[in-house]
């Protein structure tokens, strides 16, 4: 299903995504930038959200994007659009290079030097052709299998709801100096969240896996496993005295925070 939508929607764009990306940088220099550079992407995306066996909300969705960075006199300049219309696209280069014009130069401004090495994009194996092969109704089926294995258990007295989630993108990048690179990556995941206990000690917990490759995602069993023995490992708490002990956190807490730090400290949020 989705790949014939993404084929359908192709047709809107002929211009390939490799052509597009080199066209602007080329415009961009005809514009007056010193250094230009364009990433064009290319995606589908699919969403739904189970609760009690029931669907809350499903996501169907392509999309394209074009995202540009102008550099002129070391002053920079960004933009994007999600509109791949010719004109629209000329228009936007042409604003950028004007507004980087107003800024306000930086000596550090300016793309990275160019690697020797070239990268094989698909030794990384980041696409999957399983994933765009599921049809809507696997994604769903897996969504609502997920969440009935965890209310299996009667501890277990609520749910959030069960969650699959999938993503295809083709993305290029194309450098004023020459780089021109592309590859494909897609992504599923699926998850469920929980609740146990009563009025008075009611607590709640979650599970998810997310993988490139479908074959590596967990299965609902073991999704729903996971999710309640993290539920109810809350019930019953007992208090402990106050005392200075080291804090450990665990992997998924971990990983949330040092998000949230590597967020702070991008060279955009600096």
């Amino acid at each position: 299903m989705s790949g014939r939508r993404r084929e359908a929607g192709a047709a809107d764009h002929p211009v390939p995504l490799r052509d597009l990306a080199g066209s602007l940088v080329a415009y961009a220099k005809k514009c007056g930038a010193d250094e230009a550079e364009v990433s064009v992407a290319d995606g589908f995306e699919f969403n739904v959200d189970v609760r009690r066996g029931r669907i809350e909300t499903l996501v169907e969705a392509g999309s394209r994007s074009a995202g540009l960075k102008v550099i002129k006199d070391r002053k920079t300049a960004y933009a994007s659009s999600s509109d791949l219309d010719g004109g629209t696209l000329r228009r936007l280069v042409r604003n950028a290079v004007r507004r980087a014009e107003l800024g306000s130069p930086d000596e550090c401004a300016g793309l990275a030097p160019r690697e020797g090495a070239a990268i094989d994009a698909a030794a990384l194996r980041l696409y999957d052709p399983a994933i765009p092969a599921l049809d809507s109704r696997t994604k769903i089926a897996l969504a609502t299998e997920t969440e009935r294995a965890a209310l299996r258990d009667k501890r277990i007295t609520n749910s959030y709801g069960a969650t699959f989630a999938s993503n295809e993108i083709r993305s290029v990048l194309a450098l004023s100096n020459g780089f021109v690179g592309e590859y494909a990556q897609t992504y599923c995941g699926l998850g469920v969240g929980l609740q146990a206990g009563g009025t008075d000690d009611r607590v709640e917990d979650s599970w998810s896996s997310s993988k490139c490759h479908f074959k590596d995602l967990e299965r609902p069993e073991e999704i729903a496993r996971k999710a309640v023995e993290r539920t109810v490992r809350q019930l019953k708490p007992r208090k402990i005295r106050t005392q200075n002990v080291p804090v450990i956190f665990e992997p998924t807490q971990t990983a949330w925070l040092m998000g949230f730090l590597f967020g702070c400290v991008t060279g955009t949020a600096v």
